[in-house]
Protein backbone atom coordinates (compact mmCIF):
# COMPACT_ATOMS: atom_id res chain seq x y z
CA UNK A 1 0.00 0.00 0.00
CA UNK A 2 1.25 3.06 -0.95
CA UNK A 3 1.65 6.12 1.60
CA UNK A 4 0.41 8.85 -1.09
CA UNK A 5 -2.84 9.59 0.21
CA UNK A 6 -3.91 10.77 -3.32
CA UNK A 7 -3.30 6.66 -4.77
CA UNK A 8 -4.57 3.44 -4.71
CA UNK A 9 -2.30 0.42 -5.98
CA UNK A 10 -4.27 -2.16 -8.26
CA UNK A 11 -5.34 -4.09 -10.93
CA UNK A 12 -6.39 -3.12 -14.05
CA UNK A 13 -8.42 -4.62 -16.57
CA UNK A 14 -8.63 -2.79 -20.34
CA UNK A 15 -12.26 -4.54 -21.07
CA UNK A 16 -10.90 -5.82 -24.38
CA UNK A 17 -8.58 -8.52 -22.81
CA UNK A 18 -8.47 -11.33 -19.63
CA UNK A 19 -5.15 -9.25 -19.13
CA UNK A 20 -4.84 -7.92 -15.85
CA UNK A 21 -1.62 -5.34 -14.98
CA UNK A 22 -0.63 -3.47 -12.50
CA UNK A 23 -1.61 0.23 -12.27
CA UNK A 24 -1.80 3.34 -9.89
CA UNK A 25 -5.15 5.38 -9.62
CA UNK A 26 -4.59 8.70 -8.58
CA UNK A 27 -7.18 11.36 -7.43
CA UNK A 28 -6.81 15.23 -7.31
CA UNK A 29 -7.72 17.69 -5.65
CA UNK A 30 -10.50 18.46 -8.52
CA UNK A 31 -12.18 15.36 -8.43
CA UNK A 32 -10.60 13.61 -11.43
CA UNK A 33 -8.80 10.35 -11.60
CA UNK A 34 -6.10 9.38 -13.49
CA UNK A 35 -5.11 6.04 -14.06
CA UNK A 36 -1.80 5.00 -15.14
CA UNK A 37 -0.26 1.44 -15.89
CA UNK A 38 3.91 1.00 -16.12
CA UNK A 39 3.99 4.76 -15.74
CA UNK A 40 1.56 5.45 -18.90
CA UNK A 41 -1.54 7.53 -17.87
CA UNK A 42 -4.44 5.04 -19.68
CA UNK A 43 -7.58 7.09 -18.68
CA UNK A 44 -8.21 10.32 -17.14
CA UNK A 45 -12.52 10.91 -15.80
CA UNK A 46 -14.77 12.79 -13.13
CA UNK A 47 -14.64 10.32 -10.50
CA UNK A 48 -18.22 10.88 -10.04
CA UNK A 49 -18.47 8.83 -13.77
CA UNK A 50 -17.26 6.10 -12.18
CA UNK A 51 -19.18 2.51 -11.13
CA UNK A 52 -17.97 1.60 -7.81
CA UNK A 53 -18.96 -1.47 -6.48
CA UNK A 54 -20.16 -1.70 -2.54
CA UNK A 55 -18.22 -2.68 -0.05
CA UNK A 56 -18.32 -6.32 1.46
CA UNK A 57 -15.52 -6.86 4.10
CA UNK A 58 -12.00 -6.24 3.08
CA UNK A 59 -13.09 -8.12 -0.49
CA UNK A 60 -11.60 -6.20 -3.93
CA UNK A 61 -13.75 -3.57 -4.87
CA UNK A 62 -13.99 -2.81 -9.23
CA UNK A 63 -14.24 0.59 -10.44
CA UNK A 64 -15.56 0.62 -13.61
CA UNK A 65 -15.02 3.25 -15.57
CA UNK A 66 -17.48 4.25 -18.55
CA UNK A 67 -15.29 3.21 -21.86
CA UNK A 68 -15.55 -0.28 -20.42
CA UNK A 69 -12.24 -0.83 -18.34
CA UNK A 70 -11.94 -1.40 -14.80
CA UNK A 71 -9.56 -1.07 -12.03
CA UNK A 72 -9.37 -3.59 -9.31
CA UNK A 73 -8.25 -2.91 -5.21
CA UNK A 74 -8.08 -3.67 -2.03
CA UNK A 75 -7.60 -0.66 -0.75
CA UNK A 76 -11.16 -0.02 0.39
CA UNK A 77 -10.47 2.40 3.74
CA UNK A 78 -8.98 5.19 1.01
CA UNK A 79 -11.49 4.19 -1.49
CA UNK A 80 -14.63 5.05 0.94
CA UNK A 81 -13.15 8.06 2.10
CA UNK A 82 -12.67 9.35 -1.50
CA UNK A 83 -16.22 7.97 -2.28
CA UNK A 84 -17.40 9.73 0.93
CA UNK A 85 -16.27 12.66 -0.67
CA UNK A 86 -16.88 12.53 -4.56
CA UNK A 87 -19.60 10.19 -4.95
CA UNK A 88 -21.79 9.94 -1.47
CA UNK A 89 -23.77 6.73 -1.67
CA UNK A 90 -26.39 5.18 0.52
CA UNK A 91 -24.91 1.98 0.79
CA UNK A 92 -22.09 2.62 3.34
CA UNK A 93 -23.99 1.73 6.80
CA UNK A 94 -24.32 -1.72 5.25
CA UNK A 95 -20.01 -2.05 5.76
CA UNK A 96 -21.03 -0.41 9.47
CA UNK A 97 -23.14 -3.06 9.95
CA UNK A 98 -21.76 -5.96 8.88
CA UNK A 99 -18.81 -5.23 10.13
CA UNK A 100 -19.55 -4.88 13.63
CA UNK A 101 -20.31 -8.47 15.64
CA UNK A 102 -22.89 -6.93 17.87
CA UNK A 103 -24.89 -6.02 14.66
CA UNK A 104 -24.29 -9.22 13.03
CA UNK A 105 -25.40 -11.74 16.04
CA UNK A 106 -28.87 -9.26 16.64
CA UNK A 107 -29.13 -9.70 12.64
CA UNK A 108 -28.29 -13.49 13.10
CA UNK A 109 -31.29 -13.83 16.33
CA UNK A 110 -34.15 -11.87 14.82
CA UNK A 111 -33.49 -13.80 11.56
CA UNK A 112 -33.71 -17.30 13.45
CA UNK A 113 -36.43 -15.51 15.83
CA UNK A 114 -38.59 -15.06 12.59
CA UNK A 115 -37.92 -18.49 11.07
CA UNK A 116 -38.82 -19.94 14.44
CA UNK A 117 -42.14 -17.78 14.23
CA UNK A 118 -43.12 -19.26 11.09
CA UNK A 119 -42.70 -22.34 11.55
CA UNK A 120 -44.53 -22.50 14.77
CA UNK A 121 -47.14 -19.29 14.32
CA UNK A 122 -46.90 -18.54 10.66
CA UNK A 123 -48.12 -21.38 9.27
CA UNK A 124 -50.29 -22.81 11.14
CA UNK A 125 -52.35 -19.22 10.47
CA UNK A 126 -51.99 -19.80 6.35
CA UNK A 127 -52.78 -23.14 6.82
CA UNK A 128 -55.64 -22.04 8.55
CA UNK A 129 -56.34 -19.65 6.23
CA UNK A 130 -55.92 -21.32 3.15
CA UNK A 131 -58.66 -24.15 4.53
CA UNK A 132 -61.23 -21.20 5.13
CA UNK A 133 -61.43 -20.26 1.35
CA UNK A 134 -60.57 -23.42 -0.26
CA UNK A 135 -63.36 -24.85 -2.09
CA UNK A 136 -64.64 -28.12 -0.58
CA UNK A 137 -64.32 -30.42 -4.21
CA UNK A 138 -60.27 -29.85 -3.31
CA UNK A 139 -60.22 -30.24 0.19
CA UNK A 140 -61.74 -33.72 -0.55
CA UNK A 141 -59.59 -34.44 -3.99
CA UNK A 142 -56.34 -33.41 -1.56
CA UNK A 143 -57.31 -35.92 1.24
CA UNK A 144 -58.58 -38.64 -1.18
CA UNK A 145 -54.92 -38.31 -3.11
CA UNK A 146 -53.35 -37.71 0.84
CA UNK A 147 -55.03 -41.18 1.73
CA UNK A 148 -53.93 -43.00 -1.10
CA UNK A 149 -50.02 -41.78 -1.01
CA UNK A 150 -50.22 -42.60 2.70
CA UNK A 151 -51.68 -46.20 1.93
CA UNK A 152 -48.94 -46.24 -0.83
CA UNK A 153 -45.91 -45.20 1.03
CA UNK A 154 -46.48 -45.89 5.43
CA UNK A 155 -49.42 -47.40 5.79
CA UNK A 156 -50.55 -51.65 6.03
CA UNK A 157 -53.03 -53.21 6.28
CA UNK A 158 -54.75 -53.41 10.30
CA UNK A 159 -53.58 -56.52 12.29
CA UNK A 160 -56.90 -56.22 14.31
CA UNK A 161 -59.78 -58.96 14.49
CA UNK A 162 -62.84 -58.09 13.45
CA UNK A 163 -64.80 -57.51 16.44
CA UNK A 164 -61.95 -55.31 17.52
CA UNK A 165 -62.31 -52.95 14.00
CA UNK A 166 -66.55 -53.05 14.64
CA UNK A 167 -65.90 -51.73 18.38
CA UNK A 168 -63.22 -48.79 17.01
CA UNK A 169 -65.53 -48.14 14.27
CA UNK A 170 -68.78 -47.79 16.57
CA UNK A 171 -66.38 -45.59 19.03
CA UNK A 172 -65.23 -42.88 15.70
CA UNK A 173 -69.02 -42.69 14.52
CA UNK A 174 -70.22 -41.75 18.15
CA UNK A 175 -67.11 -38.76 17.72
CA UNK A 176 -68.22 -37.91 14.00
CA UNK A 177 -71.86 -37.20 14.88
CA UNK A 178 -70.81 -34.72 16.69
CA UNK A 179 -70.22 -32.99 13.54
CA UNK A 180 -72.56 -33.68 10.87
CA UNK A 181 -71.84 -31.41 8.43
CA UNK A 182 -68.18 -32.24 7.94
CA UNK A 183 -67.95 -35.16 5.48
CA UNK A 184 -65.48 -36.73 7.58
CA UNK A 185 -65.23 -41.32 6.98
CA UNK A 186 -62.95 -43.63 9.56
CA UNK A 187 -60.57 -45.84 7.10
Amino acid sequence: MLSDPTCIEGDWFDGESSRRQRALFRLDATGYVSLSVEGTSVRRCRFDSLEISTRLGNTPRRIAFPDGGSFETRENDRLDQWQARWQPTGWRWLHELESRWPYVLVGLLCVVGFALWVAVRGVPMAAEHIAQVLPQQIAERVGQHTLAQLDDLLLQPSQLDDAELARLQELMQQVLSEWPELPLQVV
